[in-house]
């Protein structure tokens, strides 16, 4: 969503969680997200400049938006 909300000036990185090493298999994981809520009935939009940049990505539903990067997600 940042980057739609930035017109992909700003990029979310990937979260990947591997498994501890077999070699050490009670090696702790720590993984630090964060998470930006949005109520689903209202439209996503980019933000104007100079955070966001020439309007490309059309607004979403935001109900609509989750459904499809739900849907995308893969498990590896």
């Amino acid at each position: 969503m940042l980057s739609r909300w930035t017109e992909d000036r700003r990029r979310s990185t990937q979260h990947r969680v591997l498994p501890p090493a077999a070699d050490a298999p009670e090696e702790g994981l720590i993984s630090l997200i964060m998470f930006m809520e949005v109520d689903i009935d209202q439209f996503i939009e980019p933000f104007a400049p100079p955070v966001g940049g020439d309007i490309f990505y059309e607004p979403v539903l935001a109900t609509d938006y989750f459904t499809q990067r739900a849907q995308a997600a893969t498990v590896a």
